[in-house]
C-alpha cells in the first residue's frame, strides 16, 4: 500500500520521504527543514520558499496516508504510520547519507535542550546512530543517567551500550570501564541477569582481572608402590 501511495508522488517528494524516516516521534518542522537541507544538496537555506517548499511537500505526504500529524508537548509533529514503512525507508539510505542525517538532527536538538530538557533522549539516540564520537559519548552519558533516574533501566542500557561503542571509535578506552560498570548495574536492575553478568565478565577482562578462578595444581606423584 506503501509502494501505491508513493508511486503518484512527484519525484521531489519521493525522495524527501526516507530522509525523513531517521525521525520515529521527534520530527516537528523545523527538523524536517534542516534534514530536507541535508537531503536535498542545493536548496538555499532559510529562504521563505524553501519552508513553503517544505509546508506543501509535508501536506501532500499527510494527504496520501504517508505521514500522519499530531500534537506532542506542544508542539506538531509529523510520524510515519507504519513503523515498517518507517523502517524500509530508512534502510532504503546509504550508510553515510543516513549517519550525516542522524548527526544533523543530534545537532538541532541538542541546541534546543537548554529549554527542552525533554528532548534529550531524542538527541542522544540520533548522535548514537551518527558520526559525532564526542556528541555520542556526551549525550550518551547524560542520556543514560537520566533514564536511570527515571528507573528506565533498558534504556539506560541501551545508551551506555552505545557510549561503548564510540569511546572505542574516540580511543578513550581508559572510560570503558567506568561505563560498563554502570552498564552492568543497570542490566540487574532491570532483571536481566545475563545481561549483567556479560558486562561484568567484560569489565573484568578489560581491567585484566582473572574471568575466572585458576584450576589449582595437580599434587605430586607419591612414592612408588
Amino acid at each position: 500500500r506503501a509502494n501505491a501511495r508513493l508511486a503518484p508522488l512527484p519525484r521531489e517528494r519521493r525522495a524527501l520521504l526516507a530522509p525523513l524516516s531517521i525521525a520515529p516521534a521527534d520530527l516537528t518542522f523545523e527538523l524536517a527543514l534542516r534534514l530536507s537541507q541535508v537531503a536535498l544538496p542545493g536548496s538555499v537555506e532559510g529562504t521563505e520558499r524553501e519552508a513553503n517548499d517544505l509546508a506543501e511537500a509535508l501536506g501532500a505526504l499527510a494527504r496520501a496516508g504517508l505521514l500522519v500529524q499530531r500534537e506532542l508537548a506542544g508542539e506538531t509533529v509529523w510520524e510515519f504510520p507504519l513503523s515498517r514503512t518507517r523502517e524500509q525507508l530508512g534502510a532504503s539510505l546509504p550508510d553515510e547519507r543516513r549517519r550525516a542525517l542522524h548527526d544533523a538532527a543530534a545537532a538541532f536538538l541538542e541546541a534546543r535542550l537548554e529549554a527542552r530538557a525533554d528532548l534529550l533522549p531524542a538527541a542522544a539516540l540520533h548522535a548514537l546512530r551518527g558520526s559525532d564520537p564526542e556528541r555520542a559519548i556526551r549525550l550518551g552519558l547524560l542520556a543514560g543517567a537520566r533514564a536511570e533516574r527515571l528507573f528506565a533501566y533498558d534504556q539506560a542500557a541501551q545508551s551506555y551500550e552505545g557510549v561503548l561503542e564510540f569511546l572505542d571509535l574516540a580511543g578513550r578506552t581508559a572510560e570503558k570501564a567506568a561505563v560498563r560498570e554502570r552498564l552492568g548495574d543497570v542490566h540487574f536492575r532491570a532483571g536481566n541477569r545475563r545481561g549483567g553478568l556479560a558486562a561484568d565478565h567484560s569489565l573484568l577482562e578489560e581491567l585484566g582481572a582473572p574471568t575466572r578462578p585458576s584450576e589449582p595444581a595437580p599434587p605430586p606423584p607419591g612414592p612408588p608402590l
